[in-house]
């Protein structure tokens, strides 16, 4: 069966729509079973990041499934049909091959040979495995972009110096501060990319780390081993008083710091700079708080620019990875027999 994809990302569409369609927890399960049970749908992974969200899927008729994944797109989230064809974009056979490769190895992404991209792939593709939507098409795409990744860092040096969103924001926040040593942060959200931005803090200096979490104890949890200290969620305000650095990564469906509360911060700090990093889609700080004197607040599309001026090396191997994409398309075009979990699996799910 063809596999074809439905998907934006930060190259296509603004920040508003990837919030719009950004999945996670109960959501995404929800929305994973629904497409799964429509009749031109019959093996489905969404991959859902803060710059993307893809929908990988598998029918016997691949414009029946695009035209499938389209319908629900438009009337679960209001989309016109000018705003699927500005900000969506539709593959299907080896485009869809080519298209995830380049992804997996971070040649699609923000931050030109970020790495992070790989796990969050998988973590989609785990998922999916475990609800049964996605089968032994779909795992194919899996299996090439894993050893197309494998073979990259073994033949290039596009991964010779590791990147990501997070050390990207990181080093604004030393460029805006002069400088991170003897400078305090905190950690709104403890998922991953709330870990990686940490210790690249750490590695530039930052004196100490706060971690705020819903959850006191995940708090807990990476603060210890990021030798920081962790903040109950009760004393949020109070905590971000103290700090030069703020970084949120929560998965909250909503803003969780207003204008106004930073506003009151600031003005227990007079004269002390605060540079915000919403990383966080949907965002985690309201968009207004920019305009308070003294406040600095980058989203994600924000880090656009430091990204891009950041990557000439890698660009240096982009050929080398190109050439090893065409090679793995190419394996992956003429195998015959799917690999990964078997037809019977599926069925018996």
């Amino acid at each position: 069966m063809p596999v074809v994809l439905v998907g934006t990302s930060h190259k296509t569409s603004p920040l508003w729509v990837r919030e719009k369609v950004s999945l996670s927890g109960v959501r995404l399960f929800d929305t994973r079973k629904r497409l799964h049970s429509r009749r031109d749908i019959d093996e489905l992974v969404v991959v859902s990041t803060c710059n993307r969200v893809e929908y990988y899927s598998s029918g016997r008729d691949c414009e029946a499934c695009i035209q499938g994944l389209m319908s629900f797109l438009q009337e679960e989230y209001g989309f016109s049909a000018a705003d699927m064809e500005s900000y969506f974009y539709y593959l299907q056979g080896g485009e869809v091959a080519r298209h995830i490769l380049e992804v997996a190895v971070g040649a699609d992404s923000m931050v030109l040979g970020e790495t992070q991209i790989l796990s969050q792939i998988h973590q989609g593709f785990d998922q999916a495995a475990a609800e049964c939507t996605a089968g032994p098409e779909l795992s194919r795409l899996r299996d090439a972009a894993d050893n197309l990744v494998k073979r990259v860092r073994e033949e290039t040096r596009f991964h010779s110096q590791p990147v990501s969103v997070g050390s990207v924001a990181v080093e604004m926040a030393r460029d805006f501060l002069g400088t991170l040593k003897n400078r305090s942060a905190m950690i709104l959200g403890a998922g991953e990319m709330g870990i990686l931005t940490a210790r690249a803090l750490s590695a530039h200096g930052i004196a100490t780390i706060l971690v705020a979490n819903r959850t006191l104890s995940r708090a807990q949890e990476v603060a210890h081993s990021l030798g920081g200290r962790a903040v109950d969620y009760t004393e949020l305000a109070s905590q971000i008083a103290k700090v030069d650095v703020l970084v949120t990564s929560t998965r909250a469906p909503h803003v969780l710091i207003r204008k106004s509360m930073i506003e009151n911060i600031m003005k227990e700090r007079p004269q002390k700079p605060l540079f915000i990093v919403d990383l966080a889609v949907p965002r985690n700080v309201e968009h207004a708080a920019n305009e308070i004197p003294e406040v600095t607040l980058v989203n994600v599309d924000g880090l656009q620019q430091t990204a891009k001026k950041n990557s000439k090396e890698r660009m240096a191997e982009l050929d080398k990875v190109r050439s090893l994409v065409e090679d793995e398309i190419e394996k992956f075009m003429n195998e015959k027999k799917p690999k990964g979990m078997s037809l019977m699996d599926l069925a018996s799910c």
